[in-house]
């Protein structure tokens, strides 16, 4: 099993501020793929009850794996 440190954030105190780190989860998962649905789920049942803008999911080595909703440049 591999580590992943899930990041999830909210929207910023103030007007035009940047998206505030809220809480970090540790997923613990067999492949990136797995990592990636448990990040989802968990994201999808905080943001039911509050308001989220946000997550990253990186491996324990660091490692980025996927980033919600994805930007595009």
């Amino acid at each position: 099993m591999v580590r992943y440190r899930m990041d999830i954030f909210r929207e910023g105190k103030r007007l035009g501020r940047r998206p505030a780190l809220w809480r970090r989860h540790d997923i613990y998962a067999l492949d990136d793929g797995a990592a990636k649905v448990a990040a989802e789920e968990c994201y999808l049942d905080h943001a039911t009850r509050l308001t989220l803008t946000s997550f990253s999911l990186c491996s324990s080595r660091g490692r980025f794996v996927c980033e919600f909703p994805t930007k595009v440049d």
